[in-house]
């Protein structure tokens, strides 16, 4: 049995788990230059260097409450990393509890992801006493429209390819030109069902999402509201917003020292904890 990082350590299975408080993020990205240089860089490269051309993520969900569980909002994920297609490489940095600042860090090399613990978990259910984890990274999800966000913020679906796999899963509508800071392109909408508020029935999805002319998706917004039948939780809608920008940002990420990191080996039963409550040491 590998080690994987399952779908049920992100989004809200996540935020419950955690109490200490961070004192700074991990993750550490250094610009090449400035934001008209990285455009004139895009404009001249072919499709291949610019599906392997690095960038930032985010990824920031919003929901709303209804006037009788007290109204307002809260954001209950804000999710922030780099990524760089060609070296299989990235990092980000997410919240473990919405209402505690607590931040932890995850860093992508190849085809691993490595949990920074704080507080080492003793034992081989834990993390034998070491403050990295390695496991095994995720395979694309690509069943729901409201995975990508997730398999985008791991990494796994990057901006040249994500218009791809919204268009298998959902019809797109064209609703006219978008531009951004050095960049130009087209909007679309689409309906879609909502699996995240794991509703009877299913929430619906009006959707957008906005494609530079280099086919790559700049920002995929999902915002639902909640059906009758949900009225219970309190929520009213959920809104999932995720960008894409800094094309050809360094993103200087490398594994920790391996004498670190608690590697369970292939074989190993293991339930990855999701307690990673700090920032990561270099």
């Amino acid at each position: 049995m590998k080690t994987t990082m399952g779908r049920g350590l992100r989004g809200r299975a996540a935020l419950a788990v955690g109490s200490a408080v961070a004192v700074g993020a991990g993750l550490a990205l250094t610009a090449t230059g400035a934001q008209s240089a990285l455009a004139a860089v895009g404009a001249a490269a072919g499709p291949a260097a610019l599906a392997a051309q690095s960038y930032r993520v985010s990824m920031i969900t919003t929901e709303t409450f209804t006037a009788k569980s007290g109204g307002g909002h809260i954001v209950d994920m804000a999710t922030k990393g780099a990524f760089n297609p060609a070296r299989h490489a990235g990092a980000e940095t997410l919240p473990v509890n919405p209402e505690i600042p607590a931040i932890t860090a995850i860093r992508y090399i190849g085809g691993y992801a490595y949990l920074y613990f704080p507080v080492p978990e003793p034992g081989p259910l834990g993390t034998n006493g070491l403050h990295w984890l390695k496991a095994t990274a995720d395979a694309p999800s690509g069943n729901f429209v409201d995975n990508l966000p997730t398999d985008a913020v791991e990494g796994l679906v990057t901006p040249a390819h994500l218009l791809a796999e919204l268009r298998s899963l959902t019809t797109l509508h064209l609703a006219g030109r978008a531009h951004g800071p050095g960049w130009t392109g087209t909007r679309y909408t689409f309906t879609a069902n909502d699996v995240e508020l794991d509703s009877v029935p299913q929430a619906v999805i009006h959707g957008s999402v906005t494609v530079d002319r280099h086919g790559r998706v700049r920002q995929l917004l999902l915002p639902a509201a909640a059906p009758a039948s949900y009225a219970a939780t309190g929520i009213k809608t959920l809104t999932i917003n995720l960008t894409f920008s800094d094309f050809g940002v360094c993103v200087p990420v490398q594994a920790p020292p391996a004498s670190q990191v608690y590697n369970p080996g292939p074989g190993t039963g293991f339930i990855l904890p999701f307690a990673v409550q700090g920032p990561p040491q270099a």
